[in-house]
């Protein structure tokens, strides 16, 4: 594989991860936010949860493919 091209990819995964990261952290405060109602409260934390725990599985998607990209350029000769 052609070195820029691996750090290219890298990069752009890294630009991925810090955005999945802000969404996390969002996602955690909007989780706290106080409701009217029991149900609406049951019904919020409920949602955000699902939103919270797919960008806590894409974190770890892109991390992994932020290794694999890394271990592949270790290898690499100009």
């Amino acid at each position: 594989m052609n070195a820029a091209w691996i750090e290219q990819t890298e990069a752009f995964l890294k630009q991925k991860l810090d955005y999945v990261a802000k969404r996390i952290s969002r996602l955690g405060e909007l989780m706290e936010l106080p409701m009217g109602t029991q149900a609406a409260a049951t019904l919020w934390r409920e949602r955000v949860g699902f939103y919270l725990a797919f960008f806590e599985k894409l974190s770890a998607q892109l991390s992994a493919s932020v290794q694999i990209a890394g271990s592949r350029n270790c290898g690499q000769r100009n």
